[in-house]
């Protein structure tokens, strides 16, 4: 995260990915491999089941390094934190936010009438979780973590134990040091260290390899000629903002 004081969003998505990372693991068996979760679905690195591309993972992805799956959780990690954005205007803590990135990228924000999510529950309603977040009543929200412990109709231990995490980071029972998480449940402090540094790193390379796709490439003299009539053309188009339709959509197939 670089010499300077790190900034809100980017201590989220460190505290986010830490949760991740610890409790998805990297694979199922310490590999890059993809893998089936207990649902069946089709998961690589840690947790990811869409790739950057917007294609979902399968049988046939390749493997991938960790240094990869960090990348895959950024994109994974800030797909969520864009979910909770668009539907939580009250502000929110590092903790609150940063518990709510992870459960979400878990989870998903759901589908209004079809499945089970942050956002939208099978039954067609928002879930109580967001409802509490949105209203600002914080006791009640953080009791909503425990509940959504269950996979295929069975209480998943892992997920419990995922649940409980957040819920501590989310109440700050797990304390935060200068915005950054310092103890989860049941992992060592030494395993927390090590994916600390992981994560700082990637999210450098990550920051470094964006800077250098925005550089601007250099103009030749002949297209610097042309700049202000191509300018001036895109400035006199307007963009409409997308339709509820299109955010809906884009929503349904953010997560498997």
């Amino acid at each position: 995260m670089g010499t300077t004081a790190p900034t809100f969003q980017q201590l989220v998505m460190h505290n986010t990915m830490l949760l991740d990372a610890a409790y998805e693991g990297f694979g199922a068996d310490g590999t890059g491999r993809p893998y089936q979760d207990p649902l069946g679905i089709w998961t690589i690195a840690f947790g990811t089941t869409i790739l950057p591309d917007g294609s979902h993972v399968t049988a046939d992805t390749p493997e991938v390094t960790r240094e990869q799956g960090y990348e895959y959780m950024i994109f994974g990690v800030q797909s969520a934190l864009d979910v909770i954005d668009r539907w939580v205007k009250r502000p929110l803590t590092i903790g609150q936010k940063s518990a709510l990135g992870s459960f979400v990228y878990n989870i998903g924000p759901g589908i209004q009438g079809e499945r089970d999510g942050f956002v939208w529950l099978a039954d067609g309603n928002h879930s109580t979780i967001l409802r509490m977040v949105q209203a600002g009543a914080w006791a009640a929200a953080a009791g909503q973590f425990p509940l959504w412990d269950r996979g295929g109709g069975r209480v998943l231990s892992g997920l419990e134990n995922r649940r409980l995490g957040e819920q501590g980071v989310f109440t700050g029972a797990n304390p935060l040091r200068n915005g950054i998480l310092t103890a989860i449940p049941r992992f060592p402090a030494a395993d927390i260290l090590a994916w600390d540094n992981e994560i700082t790193a990637a999210m450098l390379a990550h920051d470094q390899a964006v800077a250098v796709t925005a550089a601007p490439a250099p103009v030749s003299p002949s297209a610097a000629q042309a700049a202000p009539s191509t300018l001036d053309s895109a400035a006199s188009q307007s963009s409409a903002p997308p339709s509820n339709a299109e955010v809906a959509s884009v929503e349904a197939h953010e997560y498997p």
